[in-house]
């Protein structure tokens, strides 16, 4: 339960940094990137106000654990329950497939409207599988 709690604190603290360095990132590229256009600053400014929502929410359901006892004890359990494990396992088996396969559809599909959603979704396609590949040689070896 100690090394749980120590995971949780050190998990508290990087999104702790997460949450002051979003919004001096997000400064910082606008100053920059005055000319961009709308798009881009408004995707940036889109992308790192969810980095700041979803750290701040993990920054405050792990200050909650850390603070009470038996919420702790009771995460600890659901996170190292056997049934849990195995469902996330076969989720994350099923779920290569079906995204690369869907990716790989709508890449041929854009194919017929724009060259660059194809390449993209293509690209997309391509890393999924590429990072798949480097997780498997890696666990082949640690295991």
């Amino acid at each position: 339960m100690e090394e749980f709690r120590k995971k949780l604190k050190n998990r508290s603290m990087i999104l702790l940094m997460l949450c002051c360095f979003a919004p001096i990132l997000f400064a910082v590229l606008w100053f920059i990137t005055k000319g961009a256009s709308d798009f881009a600053r408004g995707l940036s400014m889109g992308l790192l106000t969810s980095i700041e929502v979803c750290s701040i929410i993990g920054l405050v359901e792990a200050l909650v654990l850390l603070r009470n006892e038996k919420s702790l004890k009771k995460k600890y359990i659901a996170l190292t329950d056997e049934r849990n494990k195995a469902i996330e396992k076969e989720t994350a088996l099923k779920f290569l497939p079906v995204s690369t396969y869907g990716i790989g559809f709508a890449a041929i599909a854009a194919g017929f409207f724009d060259i660059k959603i194809c390449m993209t979704l293509t690209a997309v396609m391509m890393f999924n599988l590429l990072v798949f590949l480097a997780l498997k040689l890696y666990y082949m070896k640690k295991m």
